[in-house]
């Protein structure tokens, strides 16, 4: 990989962290989950408002590194409004695309792919993922 194609990842991973979205408190969410990187301490906790299987709101209390803050930036705003089982298929692509060499995953997520191999930062990469899925999974409808 050149070195400008790394800055540029680097700078994108940089702007969506520093790009906040849907973290502000919901008032009533009816699924959470929570994620933890054992090896460098990063935390995620994330709570949905599912109603009639749609994702109606989305939040989380991120604690952790750059790339772990850009993956729910990136995530998050992809899920409200889907379906769960629409929202289920858009995580597992990400957690499929990260933990093989496939280069599926949705547009938006695409810069989360330069953690695809064997990378201290993978697992920073798949936590939102890994939080939301728990709390989708949790869904009853699905």
């Amino acid at each position: 990989m050149k070195l400008s194609e790394i800055e540029k990842q680097r700078e994108a991973i940089v702007s969506a962290a520093h790009h906040q979205q849907l973290t502000a408190p919901l008032a009533n969410p009816t699924h959470q989950a929570r994620a933890l990187n054992r090896f460098c301490g990063d935390e995620i906790q994330v709570y949905f408002e599912i109603k009639d299987d749609a994702l109606n709101g989305a939040c989380a209390q991120v604690k952790g590194c750059l790339v772990t803050q850009a993956a729910w930036n990136l995530l998050a705003p992809l899920l409200i409004g889907q379906t769960v089982a629409s929202a289920v298929q858009v995580v597992q692509s990400l957690l499929d695309a990260l933990s093989t060499d496939s280069p599926t995953a949705p547009a938006p997520l695409q810069i989360l792919l330069a953690f695809q191999h064997p990378s201290p930062r993978k697992r920073c990469a798949s936590l939102a993922a890994e939080a939301t899925l728990s709390a989708l999974l949790a869904v009853k409808s699905y």
